[in-house]
């Protein structure tokens, strides 16, 4: 029996089950993205990182890092790279053109972000870069797929850069919905200050 856990701390449920299996001498895996390296860590936070995190990493029989960057960062751990299988996201291959049920009207260029509504995702560095665009391209459109913490900051900002008439927040899709609405725009866009990976290029 191995047991992978989704990371040493991207949930306290997850640290605690990988200390329980460290001491019962349990085979895990780990399975991960990399840290967001621009994020402000205390020096508490660093030290525990080095003294509890290197342990548990080192006592893996596997690290399945989600791209390049999460092995660049279990190998500062100490993970020799003979312990680590690269791993990434995926999604089925659906038949998903046939139940589009999106539609955009003529003649409109339309850019669409889906993902989270949040500081990383870099929205607000977006919004100023389509303000050179307005009179050049009056027909271009943003539509934001998604919800989180900053929406009502962000529609806050919409408002004051007058570009409520250019940008629309359609809220929440469920996943298997998202390819469907992508297939529809002309541009995606993808404005992240970090991603350990974003999963909507599979999508």
């Amino acid at each position: 029996r191995v047991h992978i856990a989704n990371g040493i701390w991207a949930d306290p449920s997850f640290t605690a089950a990988l200390v329980a299996l460290a001491l019962a001498g349990t085979s895990y895996a780990i399975y991960s993205e990399a840290p967001e390296p621009y994020l402000r860590r205390s020096v508490a936070k660093k030290a525990l990182r080095v003294g509890f995190g290197q342990p548990l990493a080192a006592k893996a029989k596997a690290i399945l890092p989600i791209s390049h960057l999460a092995e660049d960062f279990y190998a500062q751990l100490g993970v020799s790279r003979q312990a680590m299988y690269p791993f990434g996201y995926f999604r089925s291959e659906a038949r998903w053109l046939e139940r589009t049920g999106y539609s955009k009207p003529p003649g409109v260029i339309e850019v669409v972000f889906a993902g989270q509504i949040v500081h990383r995702k870099g929205l607000d560095l977006l919004f100023e870069a389509l303000l050179p665009l307005r009179a050049e391209y009056p027909n271009l459109r943003l539509s934001i797929v998604g919800d989180g913490e900053l929406l009502p900051t962000l529609r806050a900002q919409v408002e004051q850069l007058g570009l409520a008439e250019r940008i629309t927040f359609q809220g929440v899709l469920s996943p298997d919905r998202i390819p469907a609405r992508l297939a529809v725009a002309d541009l995606l866009v993808l404005p992240s200050r970090w991603d350990g990976w974003g999963v909507v290029v599979n999508e």
